[in-house]
């Protein structure tokens, strides 16, 4: 490995430097002499990776193909300069759903650049069904070639040279791709084909026996959730921001999305790649049926909004949707904003950008909302899957619905009683504490050390104060705010009229009060989502 110098250095500072002002106005050239730079610096390839975002500022305004001319260069950029970690989850979306020879090329060349790992295989497999249709002759020797191209390459010879360079790490790819070879004749040209029996050579000399059960399955890759706290605020100024859906009725974002937790996507009818929104919106229909299977039905939303308002009007967005088997109610709908893009652009961060006439580029998207519009899981790049994101929602649900609950066709009187005396009874260490100070405090005058041990009680009931009131402020929810009433009540009942002022009422009362907010802080429900649940699994 060659350890950049001091030129190398002075090189990739002043490339960090002007990459941190590109934006619309920056000619293509200048963007390419910047990428170049730090090419040559591989400590320095880090500041590459925020070119990638979709919604980086150098993106507004440009053409599809301008916007993949750039992407693919600083792509391939990575097999000389080092392939960091953040820059992964894009050379693996581009190979699982990229249909452009150049992206796909410039992505297969950038897993040289850093570790070799299987499971970058599945990936390769995938990028060679998605490209040997559209297969063709590229270069990344300079950003505006000439004929005769120099370092001429083209997709397919890309993915097969990874394979060969990933050696024993692909040894589970090996039958793969000798069936190709023996399968596919008709489909390869003699050079590709020649490729193919290289890689296997390279694997094969590396002295690891191929075995086709170890190749690691595709893995959806998932971004930490959002912290509860920055969203709050936005939470509230859903009503900014105004939908139509797919039979022309309107309402705010959060009139449609709170109450219920809630499943949202983003698509556009126009998009010409069918690994993307075509496949997102067939995976939505699938995921309504999964969600009506669990018997989940009225209990979780889906929505999916388009990024092109202006052309995917209400009868696009219906035939678009049936056509893929989706199904509509007034949990499932399909919507253009009608007002406030902008501040949903925002709220969601989405990685979309348009050019001069629709969208230019975008990522997969999918987000998981709690019952009060907050992000509690975000699956982006990546296809997700229907019974990861389900489960996603699924544990933001209370433990039984409320109207379950009263239903009073299934409670008999057995059940009735059976069930009170269950939430009467303490459920915790903290309420059994809290119940027994309370009510032993009002008969310990006959025991010897009774002061020492009213010091015991009192310490006990003001822990259950305490924990009374965090479980308030992680639920959120009313009955978590009548309980520290009740709690704070009879604390104060028990310490002031019953001790201070020797008052057995007193003790008797702040005992029930305790009691009674033990039992409501029990019955509250849960509406935090705990934020390390979910994490990246790359």
């Amino acid at each position: 490995m060659r350890f950049p110098g001091r030129g190398d250095r002075a090189a990739g500072e002043h490339a960090f430097l002007g990459l941190r002002h590109l934006d619309a106005r920056t000619p293509e050239d200048e963007i390419a002499s910047l990428v170049d730079r730090v090419r040559g610096s591989p400590r320095d390839s880090d500041v590459l990776v925020g070119l990638l975002a979709e919604q980086h500022p150098l993106y507004t305004g440009r053409s599809a193909n301008e916007t993949s001319r750039i992407r693919g260069y600083v792509l391939a950029s990575f097999a000389s300069a080092g392939l960091p970690d953040a820059a992964v989850p894009y050379v693996v979306e581009e190979l699982e759903s990229g249909r452009s020879a150049y992206l796909v090329a410039a992505a297969a060349r950038a897993v040289r650049g850093g570790a070799r790992d299987a499971r970058f295989v599945p990936y390769l497999f995938r990028a060679i069904e998605n490209v040997k249709s559209y297969d063709d002759t590229v270069t990344f020797d300079c950003y505006r070639p000439r004929w005769p191209l120099r370092g001429a390459t083209t997709a397919l010879a890309e993915i097969f040279a990874t394979f060969g360079w990933l050696g024993g790490e692909a040894a589970c790819a090996v039958d793969r791709l000798q069936a190709l070879l023996d399968q596919s004749r008709d489909e390869f040209s003699l050079a590709i084909r020649r490729q193919i029996e290289r890689a296997i050579a390279l694997i094969r000399g590396s002295g690891t026996d191929g075995n086709s059960e170890c190749c690691p399955g595709l893995s959806t890759l998932r971004l930490p959730v959002r912290p509860f706290s920055r969203w709050w605020t936005d939470v509230k100024g859903g009503d900014d921001v105004t939908l139509e859906d797919q039979d022309g009725r309107t309402a705010s974002l959060d009139e449609w999305l709170r109450g219920k937790p809630a499943i949202v996507t983003f698509f556009y009818t126009r998009c010409d790649n069918p690994n993307k929104c075509s496949l997102t919106v067939t995976r939505l229909a699938r995921l309504q049926h999964a969600i009506r299977a669990r018997g989940l039905a009225g209990r979780i939303r889906t929505m999916a909004i388009t990024y092109d308002p202006g052309y995917d009007r209400p009868d696009v967005l219906k035939a678009y949707a049936d056509n893929r088997g989706v199904s509509f109610s007034d949990d499932d709908r399909f919507v253009r904003t009608t007002g406030g893009f902008d501040r949903l652009r925002r709220r969601f961060e989405l990685g979309v950008n348009f050019g001069p006439a629709t969208v230019n580029r975008h990522r997969i998207e999918l987000f998981v909302l709690d019952a009060h519009g907050r992000i509690a899981a975000t699956f982006a790049r990546l296809q997700w899957d229907v019974d990861a994101v389900l489960d996603e929602a699924v544990r933001l649900l209370p433990s039984m619905p409320r109207r379950q609950r009263a239903s009073s066709h299934v409670l008999t009187s057995p059940g009735l009683a059976a069930g009170a005396m269950l939430a009467l009874t303490p459920k915790c260490p903290m309420c059994w504490t809290a119940y027994m100070s309370a009510v032993g405090i009002a008969g310990v005058d006959w025991i010897p050390y009774e002061p020492r041990l009213r010091v015991v009680l009192v310490v006990m009931i003001l822990v259950n104060l305490g924990t009374v009131a965090l479980r308030a402020a992680w639920r959120r929810g009313r009955l978590s705010a009548y309980a520290v009433f009740a709690c704070a009540a009879g604390t104060l009942g028990i310490l002031v009229a019953g001790m201070a002022l020797d008052m057995r009422s007193g003790l008797t009362c702040g005992a029930v009060l305790i009691a009674i907010g033990s039992v409501l802080s029990t019955l509250s429900t849960r509406t935090k989502v705990d934020a390390a649940s979910v994490s990246r699994t790359w």
